[in-house]
């Protein structure tokens, strides 16, 4: 009864100072207005989309806006805090575009390093940002069910814990009786600690979005800039300069100076790889690169669903470890034996 009666004072006392916290915002607000202050209201957080972004300033562009009024117009219009811009004509994304951000000032960039009209390179990669954005959310929805099975196992023992006191065992005051339910609730403890951060862990690694620019955006701005007539070198060298890529640069230097096609794929990673060798009959025989190009980033796009399931699917079966090994012993250390000890052996 006394562990009852502490619970019940508890929540009292959490009701009424929430209520006298809302009470005294109210009040705040009231004598603010009085006095004929403004009030800010909190405006709900807006749902940028990079690639609506990116259709206004194309679209501003094309009516004759310079660069930076379009990108200010387009950022201002949808609610997001304008951040000024470089002399190179790169934009200061807010924080919501973080995710293509990268993407965005890499074709800037890139605008600046060939000459080609910035409206061109940005309708180029318009596609692929739009398709990185769907791919996000196909992400998150794929990781929900895994990140919810983990929540509930983490407040699955305080509902042991409420259980308890609904069938009448006062598992709150057995904790500290000494005996069974005491050593369960420090073992219980330390298994429940060890399995949130593990869990927590292995979802945010899983969360975490690489630095680095979306491969089928390279693809993109490539094309583009061979588009737009610059030679192959050339867009190397400015691609390389504007997604912070060095191995482009080194591939770019490597054809100037004559050097076989074959030591080009020595210099790059593995995800470049695919972009390199589809540049070969193009530098060897004098064909167009643009048509293996486009179909290396249809290849890449097609994967991506895929690739989102298998990782949610990975998550899912690395949560088994935390879940089974620390969660649900903490579950039952902390809950179930203090009730099994009430009711199997009195006293213990």
């Amino acid at each position: 009864m006394g562990s009852l009666a502490a619970l019940a004072w508890t929540l009292l006392f959490v009701f009424f100072s929430s209520f006298a916290l809302v009470r005294r915002c109210r009040q705040r607000r009231a004598f603010a207005a009085w006095k004929g202050a403004s009030v800010v209201e909190r405006k709900p957080a807006t749902q940028a989309s990079a690639a609506m972004l990116i259709a206004d300033v194309v679209a501003r562009l094309r009516s004759g806006a310079s660069v930076e009024a379009a990108w200010r117009g387009a950022i201002t219009d949808a609610g997001l805090p304008w951040g000024g811009m470089d002399s190179r004509g790169v934009p200061q994304l807010p924080k919501q575009l973080r995710g293509s951000a990268s993407s965005v000032e890499a074709a800037c960039r890139l605008t600046h390093q060939i000459g080609a009209p910035m409206a061109q390179i940005l309708e180029s990669i318009l596609e692929t940002i739009d398709e990185v954005d769907a791919a996000k959310r196909d992400r998150e929805v794929a990781r929900a069910g895994p990140e919810t099975t983990a929540k509930l196992l983490t407040v699955l023992p305080l509902l042991g814990v409420v259980a308890g006191f609904a069938v009448g065992v006062d598992v709150v005051g057995l904790w500290f009786a000494g005996g069974a339910a005491t050593v369960g609730l420090a073992v219980g403890a330390l298994f429940w600690v060890v399995g949130v951060v593990w869990a927590k862990r292995l979802i945010a690694a899983a969360s975490q979005e690489g630095e680095r620019i979306d491969p089928v955006v390279l693809v993109d701005l490539l094309v583009a800039s061979l588009g737009s007539g610059a030679s192959i070198p050339h867009s190397l060298d400015a691609l390389g300069v504007a997604c912070g890529e060095p191995e482009f640069e080194r591939c770019a230097a490597l054809l100037r100076m004559g050097a076989p096609f074959d030591a080009l794929e020595e210099q790059v990673s593995a995800d470049a790889l695919p972009m390199i060798a589809a540049l070969r009959p193009a530098w060897t025989l004098g064909a167009s690169p643009i048509p293996m190009l486009r179909l290396l980033g249809r290849r890449i796009r097609a994967t991506r669903a895929a690739k989102a399931r298998g990782e949610a699917q990975r998550l899912a079966v690395r949560l088994v470890l935390p879940l089974g090994l620390c969660l649900l012993p903490a579950f039952v250390a902390i809950s179930v034996v203090p009730i099994v000890a009430s009711i199997s052996l009195p006293g213990f």
